[in-house]
């Protein structure tokens, strides 16, 4: 079973949040959604959401940054979906650290995106809602 994380970084008040528009795997090339990638050996979801986001945001964050929302199961992967709210000033600067763009985003906009990952689109509601509180688990088939 292959175990990833899937970050938001989220301004609650002015509904904005970091996306990154994927370039592979090629399901998922063009589409915007939130910034993560595989746990590493070694590794807890936390420590793999503070290095993912790092390695693709520019930005330094810390394990207790991350508010854990939930896991979702399918049969073969693992994807452990994180939160982490900033305020509208000072918000984070995003850098572009490899060759998928990344940049905040007004994420009601994104959400009647063609160019937005299925699953985003439900899980952004979600994230942008403070009364939404993890953990609690999805089960895909």
């Amino acid at each position: 079973m292959r175990t990833y994380v899937n970050g938001f970084m989220v301004d609650l008040e002015s509904r904005a949040g970091v996306l990154i528009q994927k370039a592979r795997p090629a399901f998922q090339s063009g589409k915007w959604n939130g910034v993560g990638g595989k746990v590493e050996h070694g590794e807890n979801p936390w420590e793999a959401m503070v290095r993912e986001f790092r390695e693709e945001t520019g930005i330094e964050t810390q394990v207790t940054d991350w508010e854990y929302m939930f896991v979702l199961h399918g049969d073969i992967y693992r994807v452990h979906f994180f939160r982490h709210v900033v305020q509208v000033w000072p918000r984070p600067e995003v850098q572009q650290m490899t060759d998928e763009h990344v940049q905040w985003c007004q994420l009601d906009v994104i959400l009647s995106a063609e160019e937005t990952l299925a699953s985003t689109k439900w899980v952004i509601p979600m994230m942008l809602d403070p009364q939404v509180k993890g953990p609690f688990t999805v089960y895909h088939e």
